[in-house]
Protein backbone atom coordinates (compact mmCIF):
# COMPACT_ATOMS: atom_id res chain seq x y z
CA UNK A 1 0.00 0.00 0.00
CA UNK A 2 1.58 3.18 -1.08
CA UNK A 3 1.13 6.14 1.95
CA UNK A 4 1.71 9.67 1.60
CA UNK A 5 0.13 12.73 2.99
CA UNK A 6 -2.02 13.82 0.19
CA UNK A 7 -4.16 11.69 -2.54
CA UNK A 8 -5.23 13.49 -5.23
CA UNK A 9 -8.02 11.43 -7.12
CA UNK A 10 -8.47 13.50 -10.97
CA UNK A 11 -5.61 14.06 -13.08
CA UNK A 12 -6.56 17.10 -14.71
CA UNK A 13 -5.75 20.98 -14.69
CA UNK A 14 -6.68 21.29 -11.32
CA UNK A 15 -5.42 18.00 -9.88
CA UNK A 16 -2.20 18.31 -11.50
CA UNK A 17 -1.76 21.84 -10.61
CA UNK A 18 -1.90 21.06 -6.71
CA UNK A 19 0.25 18.29 -7.38
CA UNK A 20 2.93 21.14 -8.38
CA UNK A 21 2.61 23.27 -5.84
CA UNK A 22 2.37 19.91 -3.18
CA UNK A 23 5.95 19.00 -4.71
CA UNK A 24 7.53 22.52 -4.27
CA UNK A 25 6.54 22.17 -0.45
CA UNK A 26 7.91 18.93 -0.21
CA UNK A 27 4.87 16.95 0.55
CA UNK A 28 4.19 13.72 -0.52
CA UNK A 29 1.35 12.87 -2.87
CA UNK A 30 0.07 10.67 -5.34
CA UNK A 31 -2.45 11.57 -8.53
CA UNK A 32 -4.76 8.83 -9.45
CA UNK A 33 -6.91 9.03 -13.07
CA UNK A 34 -9.37 6.71 -14.21
CA UNK A 35 -8.27 7.43 -17.78
CA UNK A 36 -5.37 6.69 -19.39
CA UNK A 37 -3.97 10.30 -20.11
CA UNK A 38 -4.04 13.18 -17.97
CA UNK A 39 -5.99 16.23 -18.57
CA UNK A 40 -9.31 15.55 -18.11
CA UNK A 41 -11.64 17.85 -20.15
CA UNK A 42 -8.22 19.27 -21.67
CA UNK A 43 -7.71 17.48 -24.97
CA UNK A 44 -5.73 18.80 -28.19
CA UNK A 45 -4.91 16.08 -30.13
CA UNK A 46 -2.45 16.28 -32.86
CA UNK A 47 -4.72 14.95 -35.99
CA UNK A 48 -3.28 12.79 -38.55
CA UNK A 49 0.59 14.05 -38.20
CA UNK A 50 -0.54 17.40 -38.72
CA UNK A 51 1.53 20.27 -36.99
CA UNK A 52 -1.21 21.81 -34.99
CA UNK A 53 -2.96 20.33 -31.82
CA UNK A 54 -6.28 21.57 -31.68
CA UNK A 55 -8.08 22.08 -28.25
CA UNK A 56 -11.26 20.17 -28.74
CA UNK A 57 -11.66 20.88 -25.04
CA UNK A 58 -11.16 24.09 -22.93
CA UNK A 59 -9.84 26.44 -25.43
CA UNK A 60 -9.15 30.31 -23.74
CA UNK A 61 -8.64 32.12 -21.02
CA UNK A 62 -9.00 36.00 -20.85
CA UNK A 63 -7.28 38.78 -20.00
CA UNK A 64 -8.75 39.14 -16.38
CA UNK A 65 -7.81 35.67 -15.28
CA UNK A 66 -4.34 36.46 -13.76
CA UNK A 67 -3.40 32.96 -12.70
CA UNK A 68 -3.63 31.12 -15.89
CA UNK A 69 -1.00 33.78 -17.00
CA UNK A 70 0.96 33.44 -14.31
CA UNK A 71 1.50 29.43 -14.58
CA UNK A 72 1.55 29.42 -18.29
CA UNK A 73 4.97 32.12 -17.78
CA UNK A 74 6.19 30.26 -14.86
CA UNK A 75 6.19 27.13 -16.89
CA UNK A 76 7.83 28.78 -20.21
CA UNK A 77 4.34 27.51 -22.19
CA UNK A 78 4.00 30.38 -24.80
CA UNK A 79 0.50 31.82 -25.35
CA UNK A 80 -1.07 34.53 -27.95
CA UNK A 81 -4.08 36.11 -28.95
CA UNK A 82 -6.98 34.94 -30.34
CA UNK A 83 -7.59 35.74 -33.86
CA UNK A 84 -10.49 37.80 -34.38
CA UNK A 85 -9.02 40.23 -37.12
CA UNK A 86 -11.80 40.70 -40.02
CA UNK A 87 -15.65 40.29 -40.48
CA UNK A 88 -17.99 38.19 -38.52
CA UNK A 89 -20.67 36.21 -40.10
CA UNK A 90 -24.11 35.08 -39.55
CA UNK A 91 -25.56 32.00 -40.74
CA UNK A 92 -30.04 33.01 -39.92
CA UNK A 93 -31.62 31.04 -42.43
CA UNK A 94 -31.03 27.39 -44.55
CA UNK A 95 -30.61 28.68 -48.52
CA UNK A 96 -30.30 31.93 -47.68
CA UNK A 97 -26.88 33.83 -48.44
CA UNK A 98 -25.25 34.48 -44.98
CA UNK A 99 -24.83 37.79 -43.45
CA UNK A 100 -21.48 39.88 -43.31
CA UNK A 101 -20.60 41.90 -40.48
CA UNK A 102 -17.83 44.69 -40.34
CA UNK A 103 -16.26 45.65 -37.54
CA UNK A 104 -18.48 43.55 -35.46
CA UNK A 105 -15.33 42.88 -32.52
CA UNK A 106 -14.76 40.56 -30.10
CA UNK A 107 -13.71 40.52 -26.65
CA UNK A 108 -9.87 40.03 -26.08
CA UNK A 109 -8.89 36.50 -25.50
CA UNK A 110 -5.85 33.99 -25.36
CA UNK A 111 -4.76 30.48 -26.23
CA UNK A 112 -1.82 28.42 -25.49
CA UNK A 113 0.61 27.78 -28.87
CA UNK A 114 0.34 24.58 -29.54
CA UNK A 115 -3.18 23.71 -27.40
CA UNK A 116 -3.74 23.52 -24.27
CA UNK A 117 -2.03 20.05 -23.62
CA UNK A 118 0.87 22.05 -23.73
CA UNK A 119 0.10 23.16 -20.32
CA UNK A 120 -0.46 19.83 -19.08
CA UNK A 121 2.46 18.05 -19.98
CA UNK A 122 4.16 20.83 -18.33
CA UNK A 123 3.12 20.31 -15.41
CA UNK A 124 3.33 16.45 -15.63
CA UNK A 125 7.14 17.72 -16.02
CA UNK A 126 7.49 18.90 -13.33
CA UNK A 127 6.06 16.74 -10.51
CA UNK A 128 7.18 12.95 -9.94
CA UNK A 129 6.12 10.73 -12.62
CA UNK A 130 6.75 7.80 -9.65
CA UNK A 131 3.56 9.64 -8.04
CA UNK A 132 1.28 9.90 -11.33
CA UNK A 133 -1.08 6.86 -11.62
CA UNK A 134 -3.42 6.43 -14.87
CA UNK A 135 -5.92 4.38 -15.80
CA UNK A 136 -6.27 3.58 -12.08
CA UNK A 137 -10.77 4.32 -10.94
CA UNK A 138 -11.08 4.47 -7.43
CA UNK A 139 -13.71 2.66 -6.90
CA UNK A 140 -14.03 3.16 -3.21
CA UNK A 141 -12.99 5.52 0.09
CA UNK A 142 -13.12 4.41 3.52
CA UNK A 143 -12.02 6.32 6.66
CA UNK A 144 -9.81 4.84 9.51
CA UNK A 145 -9.75 5.25 12.36
CA UNK A 146 -6.86 7.46 12.58
CA UNK A 147 -8.75 9.49 10.86
CA UNK A 148 -6.73 8.76 7.35
CA UNK A 149 -8.28 7.84 4.53
CA UNK A 150 -7.81 4.18 2.01
CA UNK A 151 -8.35 4.43 -0.87
CA UNK A 152 -8.90 1.69 -3.51
CA UNK A 153 -9.68 0.67 -7.15
CA UNK A 154 -7.93 -1.84 -9.71
CA UNK A 155 -5.46 -1.44 -12.42
CA UNK A 156 -5.35 -3.83 -15.65
CA UNK A 157 -6.84 -6.05 -13.34
CA UNK A 158 -4.83 -5.72 -10.31
CA UNK A 159 -5.69 -4.23 -6.79
CA UNK A 160 -4.18 -0.88 -5.76
CA UNK A 161 -4.44 1.11 -2.65
CA UNK A 162 -3.51 3.98 -1.02
CA UNK A 163 -3.42 5.67 2.18
CA UNK A 164 -3.51 9.54 2.57
CA UNK A 165 -4.12 11.98 5.20
CA UNK A 166 -5.57 14.64 3.17
CA UNK A 167 -7.86 13.05 -0.19
CA UNK A 168 -8.69 15.96 -2.34
CA UNK A 169 -11.04 15.01 -5.58
CA UNK A 170 -10.27 16.66 -8.42
CA UNK A 171 -13.66 15.53 -11.16
CA UNK A 172 -16.95 16.85 -11.78
CA UNK A 173 -19.19 16.37 -8.82
CA UNK A 174 -21.55 14.38 -10.51
CA UNK A 175 -18.72 11.77 -11.71
CA UNK A 176 -17.92 11.84 -8.23
CA UNK A 177 -21.35 11.31 -6.72
CA UNK A 178 -21.59 8.39 -9.34
CA UNK A 179 -18.27 6.59 -8.60
CA UNK A 180 -17.59 7.07 -5.45
CA UNK A 181 -19.84 5.95 -1.72
CA UNK A 182 -19.03 9.72 -0.79
CA UNK A 183 -22.75 9.91 0.65
CA UNK A 184 -22.09 8.32 3.89
CA UNK A 185 -19.67 10.53 4.96
CA UNK A 186 -20.93 14.29 3.56
CA UNK A 187 -23.51 16.25 4.44
CA UNK A 188 -26.77 15.07 3.15
CA UNK A 189 -27.43 18.79 1.88
CA UNK A 190 -23.69 18.59 -0.05
CA UNK A 191 -24.58 14.97 -1.70
CA UNK A 192 -27.39 16.94 -2.67
CA UNK A 193 -25.82 19.68 -4.46
CA UNK A 194 -22.95 17.29 -5.95
CA UNK A 195 -25.60 15.36 -8.01
CA UNK A 196 -27.56 18.87 -8.92
CA UNK A 197 -24.65 20.60 -9.94
CA UNK A 198 -24.05 20.16 -14.28
CA UNK A 199 -20.31 19.13 -15.28
CA UNK A 200 -19.63 22.56 -17.48
CA UNK A 201 -19.62 21.24 -20.89
CA UNK A 202 -20.23 17.68 -20.49
CA UNK A 203 -22.81 17.45 -23.08
CA UNK A 204 -20.87 19.33 -25.57
CA UNK A 205 -19.19 18.35 -28.49
CA UNK A 206 -16.19 20.16 -30.74
CA UNK A 207 -15.52 19.84 -34.68
CA UNK A 208 -12.22 20.96 -36.18
CA UNK A 209 -11.47 21.02 -39.77
CA UNK A 210 -7.50 21.71 -40.97
CA UNK A 211 -6.85 23.40 -43.98
CA UNK A 212 -3.52 24.20 -45.93
CA UNK A 213 -4.23 27.82 -46.12
CA UNK A 214 -6.82 30.13 -44.32
CA UNK A 215 -8.95 31.24 -47.09
CA UNK A 216 -11.08 32.78 -44.88
CA UNK A 217 -8.35 35.34 -43.54
CA UNK A 218 -7.70 35.83 -47.33
CA UNK A 219 -11.30 36.98 -47.54
CA UNK A 220 -11.28 39.45 -44.82
CA UNK A 221 -13.18 37.43 -42.28
CA UNK A 222 -12.47 36.71 -38.63
CA UNK A 223 -13.53 32.90 -39.06
CA UNK A 224 -16.36 33.71 -36.10
CA UNK A 225 -19.23 32.79 -37.21
CA UNK A 226 -22.86 32.22 -35.68
CA UNK A 227 -25.64 29.63 -36.70
CA UNK A 228 -29.13 29.44 -36.44
CA UNK A 229 -29.11 26.82 -39.02
CA UNK A 230 -26.52 23.89 -37.50
CA UNK A 231 -25.53 21.66 -36.42
CA UNK A 232 -22.50 24.06 -35.42
CA UNK A 233 -23.87 27.12 -33.36
CA UNK A 234 -20.80 29.19 -33.12
CA UNK A 235 -17.46 28.49 -35.08
CA UNK A 236 -13.51 30.36 -34.33
CA UNK A 237 -10.68 30.66 -35.56
CA UNK A 238 -7.86 27.81 -34.60
CA UNK A 239 -4.98 28.08 -36.23
CA UNK A 240 -2.05 27.88 -34.55
CA UNK A 241 1.14 30.21 -34.34
CA UNK A 242 -0.63 33.99 -33.77
CA UNK A 243 -1.37 36.54 -35.49
CA UNK A 244 0.85 36.75 -38.15
CA UNK A 245 0.66 33.31 -39.25
CA UNK A 246 4.38 32.22 -38.85
CA UNK A 247 4.62 28.30 -38.84
CA UNK A 248 1.02 28.07 -38.96
CA UNK A 249 -1.10 25.10 -39.45
CA UNK A 250 -4.80 26.74 -40.01
CA UNK A 251 -8.19 25.58 -38.83
CA UNK A 252 -12.13 26.15 -37.91
CA UNK A 253 -13.87 24.78 -35.36
CA UNK A 254 -17.55 25.03 -34.18
CA UNK A 255 -19.33 24.28 -30.97
CA UNK A 256 -21.80 21.77 -32.11
CA UNK A 257 -25.30 22.67 -31.02
CA UNK A 258 -27.05 19.44 -31.23
CA UNK A 259 -27.65 17.60 -28.47
CA UNK A 260 -26.59 14.25 -27.66
CA UNK A 261 -29.88 12.52 -28.46
CA UNK A 262 -29.18 14.49 -31.97
CA UNK A 263 -26.00 13.43 -32.66
CA UNK A 264 -25.98 9.59 -31.78
CA UNK A 265 -29.23 9.37 -34.34
CA UNK A 266 -26.17 9.20 -36.86
CA UNK A 267 -24.31 6.65 -38.49
CA UNK A 268 -20.20 7.25 -37.92
CA UNK A 269 -18.77 9.39 -39.90
CA UNK A 270 -22.75 10.82 -41.07
CA UNK A 271 -22.86 14.06 -38.54
CA UNK A 272 -19.12 15.41 -39.46
CA UNK A 273 -20.47 15.35 -43.25
CA UNK A 274 -23.16 17.51 -41.84
CA UNK A 275 -20.64 19.63 -40.46
CA UNK A 276 -18.26 19.97 -43.30
CA UNK A 277 -21.40 21.04 -45.34
CA UNK A 278 -22.13 23.36 -43.05
CA UNK A 279 -18.85 24.96 -43.39
CA UNK A 280 -18.56 24.99 -47.21
CA UNK A 281 -22.08 27.01 -46.90
CA UNK A 282 -20.68 29.55 -44.72
CA UNK A 283 -17.43 29.76 -46.24
CA UNK A 284 -17.54 28.26 -49.85
CA UNK A 285 -16.00 26.22 -51.67
CA UNK A 286 -12.34 25.95 -50.46
CA UNK A 287 -13.70 25.08 -46.94
CA UNK A 288 -14.60 21.22 -48.51
CA UNK A 289 -10.70 21.19 -49.25
CA UNK A 290 -9.83 19.93 -45.46
CA UNK A 291 -6.74 18.47 -44.94
CA UNK A 292 -7.79 16.71 -41.84
CA UNK A 293 -11.37 17.04 -39.74
CA UNK A 294 -12.00 15.56 -35.78
CA UNK A 295 -15.22 14.96 -34.24
CA UNK A 296 -15.48 14.89 -30.29
CA UNK A 297 -18.33 14.13 -28.42
CA UNK A 298 -17.43 14.57 -24.82
CA UNK A 299 -20.86 13.12 -24.44
CA UNK A 300 -19.47 10.31 -25.00
CA UNK A 301 -17.18 10.11 -22.10
CA UNK A 302 -17.67 8.15 -19.04
CA UNK A 303 -15.15 9.70 -16.68
CA UNK A 304 -16.84 13.33 -17.94
CA UNK A 305 -20.84 13.18 -18.99
CA UNK A 306 -23.53 11.14 -16.54
CA UNK A 307 -26.81 10.25 -18.12
CA UNK A 308 -28.11 13.89 -16.42
CA UNK A 309 -25.68 15.81 -17.98
CA UNK A 310 -26.44 14.52 -21.63
CA UNK A 311 -30.29 15.09 -21.04
CA UNK A 312 -30.34 18.12 -19.20
CA UNK A 313 -30.45 21.63 -20.75
CA UNK A 314 -26.74 23.35 -20.36
CA UNK A 315 -26.13 25.75 -17.17
CA UNK A 316 -23.37 27.34 -15.72
CA UNK A 317 -22.09 25.32 -12.94
CA UNK A 318 -22.28 26.52 -8.79
CA UNK A 319 -21.75 24.71 -6.07
CA UNK A 320 -21.45 26.36 -2.29
CA UNK A 321 -18.57 24.56 -1.55
CA UNK A 322 -17.82 26.94 0.64
CA UNK A 323 -20.71 26.70 3.50
CA UNK A 324 -18.80 23.13 3.98
CA UNK A 325 -15.47 23.91 4.92
CA UNK A 326 -15.77 23.52 8.84
CA UNK A 327 -17.35 19.92 8.09
CA UNK A 328 -14.59 18.90 5.27
CA UNK A 329 -11.86 19.88 7.32
CA UNK A 330 -12.72 17.51 10.22
CA UNK A 331 -12.92 14.96 7.31
CA UNK A 332 -9.45 15.82 5.64
CA UNK A 333 -11.54 16.34 2.47
CA UNK A 334 -11.11 19.11 -0.46
CA UNK A 335 -13.34 19.49 -3.50
CA UNK A 336 -11.10 21.13 -6.40
CA UNK A 337 -12.08 21.99 -10.20
CA UNK A 338 -13.53 24.35 -12.53
CA UNK A 339 -17.00 23.55 -10.80
CA UNK A 340 -15.93 24.09 -7.10
CA UNK A 341 -14.33 27.26 -7.56
CA UNK A 342 -15.53 30.37 -5.71
CA UNK A 343 -14.93 32.42 -8.65
CA UNK A 344 -14.43 31.87 -12.28
CA UNK A 345 -16.26 28.60 -12.01
CA UNK A 346 -16.51 26.84 -14.78
CA UNK A 347 -13.17 28.56 -16.44
CA UNK A 348 -9.42 27.02 -16.50
CA UNK A 349 -8.91 29.93 -14.17
CA UNK A 350 -11.74 28.87 -11.83
CA UNK A 351 -10.11 25.21 -11.13
CA UNK A 352 -6.43 26.94 -10.28
CA UNK A 353 -8.08 29.21 -7.51
CA UNK A 354 -9.51 26.25 -6.15
CA UNK A 355 -6.71 24.46 -6.68
CA UNK A 356 -4.85 27.08 -4.49
CA UNK A 357 -7.46 27.10 -1.45
CA UNK A 358 -7.07 23.15 -1.19
CA UNK A 359 -3.43 23.97 -1.09
CA UNK A 360 -3.90 26.36 1.81
CA UNK A 361 -5.78 24.14 3.86
CA UNK A 362 -3.96 21.42 3.36
CA UNK A 363 -0.83 22.84 4.97
CA UNK A 364 -2.89 24.47 7.34
CA UNK A 365 -4.26 21.11 8.61
CA UNK A 366 -0.73 19.16 7.72
CA UNK A 367 1.19 21.79 10.06
CA UNK A 368 -1.15 21.69 12.71
CA UNK A 369 -1.17 17.66 13.05
CA UNK A 370 2.43 17.37 13.38
CA UNK A 371 2.27 20.35 16.45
Amino acid sequence: MKVVDVAIVGGGLAGLYLAYRLQQQGLSYCVVEAKSELGGRIFSPSLDGAHLSVDLGPTWFWPHQPNMKRLLDDLNVPWFEQYTQGDVLYQMQAGVPVQRNTGAGAMTSYRVDGGMMCLVNALADKVDSQSIHTSLPIANMVKQGDASWVLSGKKSGENESIKAVHVVLAAPPRVLSQHLNLSQYLPNDLSRQLLATPTWMAAQAKFVAIYQRPFWREEGLSGDVFSRVGPMVELHDASTGGANGIDSTYALFGFVGAPPSVRNQHESGVFEQHCLNQLADVFGEPARQQLHYYLKDWAQDTWVATEQDKTEAPSHPHIAIGAYKSQLEVLNLSFVGAEYAQSEAGYLEGALISAQSAMDLIIERLRTSVQ
